[in-house]
């Protein structure tokens, strides 16, 4: 394994597949790890805009919530001796993690089965079942 792909919202089941990484035996560690953060655009359904905002003040305030949430999982990389990228993208979620998998070239997807959307109590996330059946790399799903 030589680049590992993390989707990570700041779930459970995100930080659970961060720890999966970081625990293997020395020899099976990658030696990078690009961790990834997506901001749905267009803004997701349920969620209205009201006459007067700003849309660069929305991605603005996206962007930010995505160096929080990425902020607390860099911590953690920092620690583990692994290098590591993170990367802030916007798009429909499952799309963009197969995209930017193949863009930068990694070897695996390593992530969790329900993330923080608004269906995280199902057995396995639409996210997870979509990227099962787009990636054209190894995907290890962590429970």
């Amino acid at each position: 394994m030589d680049k590992v792909m993390i989707p990570y919202d700041g779930s459970d089941a995100s930080n659970r597949a961060v720890n999966f990484v970081i625990d293997q035996p020395a020899g099976q560690r990658p030696h990078r790890i690009h961790v990834l953060n997506v901001q749905t655009w267009p803004i997701a359904y349920g969620e209205y805009l009201s006459p007067g905002i700003d849309i660069r003040e929305l991605r603005e305030a996206q962007l930010a919530q995505g160096r929080a949430t990425l902020e607390r999982v860099e911590h953690v990389l920092s620690g583990s001796g692994i290098s590591f990228e993170s990367h802030i993208v916007f798009g429909t979620i499952d799309e963009v993690i197969v995209d930017q998998t193949e863009q930068l070239g990694c070897d695996q997807i390593v992530m969790g089965t329900r993330g923080s959307g608004a269906f995280k109590g199902l057995f396995l996330g639409s996210v997870a079942t979509k990227v099962v059946h787009r990636a054209q790399v190894p995907v290890t799903l962590v429970k």
